[in-house]
């Protein structure tokens, strides 16, 4: 029964803190769409993402060709 009780004050808690960062993050996004600073992060976090998916392909190109050298190598 006590390990109930503790569970329902546990839970009752963690909704408590997840309507008090729902509205902080409304305010925060208010903000930012206001200054319209969020489409400078939505630009910059694009481009990020943009960058590390060209590396992950160049890399992934790469070790393809060095695979294809290894296995000439051990066919010869």
């Amino acid at each position: 029964m006590k390990k109930l009780a503790l569970l329902v004050i546990l839970l009752i808690s963690f909704t408590g803190t997840a309507f008090s960062q729902s509205s902080m993050d409304e305010e925060i996004f208010k903000t930012l769409r206001g200054n319209a600073s969020m489409n400078v992060v939505i630009v910059v976090a694009m481009l990020i993402l943009a960058g590390i998916f060209f590396y992950l392909f160049r890399l992934d190109r790469k070790l393809n060709k060095l695979e294809q050298e290894v296995n000439e190598g051990k066919k010869s």
